[in-house]
């Protein structure tokens, strides 16, 4: 707060480099729908994602995710395209699979990187 504190609007540490985009973590909170209400013709245009508390329904994971964007930049057809790409990456990574599912999805190579051999 003191090195902070006093900076106002969307950015809370000044100098954030170019091509970068909030994502805000409320893990204390479970939501169906999330929103930031900006100011009145508030020029903001990057996407913003915000995702809530974690929980287990049947024995797999959710994770609630909000994406807002500005019209003028993207539409619902982009948005879905997204959020479908996001969801077959997770399937497919193992990363949303219950923990029984999962057994080890991570191997070690020769030269001792961590891999997902179902990547």
């Amino acid at each position: 707060m003191a090195q902070y504190g006093s900076n106002s609007g969307l950015e809370g540490k000044l100098g954030t480099p170019e091509n970068t985009f909030p994502v805000s973590m409320l893990p204390w909170a479970s939501f169906q729908g999330f929103n930031l209400n900006l100011q009145k013709d508030y020029d903001f245009l990057l996407p913003i994602f915000t995702m809530g508390k974690y929980q287990e329904e049947n024995g797999r994971p959710l994770l609630p995710l909000a994406v807002q964007v500005h019209h003028g930049e993207c539409d619902g057809f982009h948005l879905c395209r997204f959020v479908n790409g996001l969801q077959e990456l997770l399937d497919r990574t193992g990363m949303m699979r219950s923990p029984q599912e999962n057994k080890a999805p991570y191997e070690k190579t020769e030269q001792g990187h961590i891999t997902n051999p179902r990547l």
